[in-house]
């Protein structure tokens, strides 16, 4: 998953991180994260895309919004959620799918940016 720029965002999920790459080169820039349940932290990321400046990973059972220096922006645990697994942007970049097959369901979520200082 690349942020638009230089960047590769992968999921490293046996070791609970992103590893980020250098997408020109391939070569290792730093990774994101640590095991844990705090915002910024991950357990067992499984999916990441890139969307309207932001870095979208999905976990175990919730959605984070990162940017990407992976600065949390938001959390997204709603009930019901089983164990999430894929993630697709829309074209237009309004709106994040996160495949959740132990519960046979998609979960849409609506990406919305706000203004600096509002």
């Amino acid at each position: 998953m690349g942020d638009g720029g230089e960047l590769l965002f992968v999921a490293d999920t046996s070791n609970h991180r992103l590893t980020v790459f250098n997408r020109i080169d391939g070569n290792f820039v730093r990774t994101l994260g640590r095991h844990g349940v705090a915002p910024g932290c991950f357990h067992l990321p499984s999916a990441v895309a890139a969307a309207r400046g932001y870095i979208i990973v999905a976990e175990k059972r919730r959605v984070q919004v990162l940017l990407p220096n992976g600065v949390p922006q938001q959390v997204v645990a709603p009930p019901g959620m089983g164990s999430l697994h894929g993630i697709h942007v829309r074209a237009d970049e309004g709106s994040v799918l996160v495949a959740d097959p132990q519960v046979r369901r998609i979960h849409e979520f609506e990406l919305v940016r706000y203004a600096e200082g509002a």
